[in-house]
């Protein structure tokens, strides 16, 4: 056989191998178990969830689940007192997640948490205490997918971070009646920086002053700031609005975190 016959077919051998080699490495290589396949902002319509937590035994003690974004939210016990703690949505897939934290006392607790493919209804809830199961009833509170929005103007997302909170410790305050009843105060110009006096302008105006840009927002201190709020106890709301007055959203006020360490008073600055 000629020189240059033996090496062309010698090329055509070593290409077919190489192919057919690929080809069973490919049919042979298994899913790896490891990694779950899934959307991973599954829980993105299930932003201003609260979900409620009460476990069988009778001590007193509850938890309150307010989901803040897809992947982020704050855990409160309730027991002689309330604590709160911002957490991770954590192994989220299409249908489940994971919450865990550790409170002051050392108590560590984990939420298991399954809802449906739809990603409108909460399906499941299994609490642990320190590993322990413990037996629990769950209920969304109010109209289940609560006070917070996609929106991305500012202020309104400081009213509906306030509402949230409002909505998670009273039992009979709708996130549409506090929007309204915050969006109609017109005291809250000092603690969020606002470049006017208290009875000078809404807050319902201050969030059409940011849509139209004639007001900015400083992001960074927003941010901050609504971390604040989102950490604000049911004690601390007690401090400036009661269920026996639910049309009053003027003392409101008297718990936006205004200290020397807060970013709420810089958030229009």
């Amino acid at each position: 056989m000629p020189h240059f016959y033996r090496h062309y077919l010698l090329f055509i051998t070593l290409c077919l191998t190489l192919v057919l080699g690929l080809s069973l490495q490919a049919c042979s290589k298994k899913p790896n178990p490891g990694i779950e396949v899934g959307n991973p902002t599954g829980t993105a319509s299930l932003k201003g969830l609260l979900l409620i937590i009460d476990p069988e035994r009778s001590n007193g003690e509850t938890y309150e689940l307010s989901i803040i974004t897809e992947f982020s939210g704050v855990l409160t016990r309730f027991t002689s007192k309330a604590e709160t703690l911002n957490v991770n949505l954590e192994n989220v897939t299409e249908t489940s997640f994971t919450v865990r934290a550790t409170f002051a006392d050392g108590t560590n607790v984990r939420l298991e948490v399954s809802y449906s493919s739809d990603n409108k209804s909460i399906l499941s809830v299994e609490l642990f205490v320190n590993e322990v199961l413990e037996p629990a009833t769950f209920n969304t509170l109010g109209d289940t997918f609560a006070c917070n929005t996609d929106t991305t103007n500012g202020a309104e997302q400081l009213s509906q971070s306030i509402c949230n909170r409002i909505v998670s410790c009273t039992t009979t305050i709708s996130c549409a009646d506090c929007n309204t009843g915050l969006n109609n105060s017109d005291q809250l110009t000092d603690e969020f920086g606002l470049p006017f006096n208290d009875g000078d302008i809404t807050f319902g105006e201050v969030i059409s002053q940011v849509d139209s840009g004639s007001l900015s927002i400083q992001s960074s201190e927003l941010n901050n700031c609504l971390t604040d709020i989102n950490n604000l106890t049911c004690d601390d709301i007690s401090g400036g609005f009661s269920e026996s007055f639910p049309n009053n959203y003027q003392n409101i006020e008297n718990f936006i975190p205004e200290g020397p360490d807060n970013s709420c008073p810089l958030v229009f600055q």
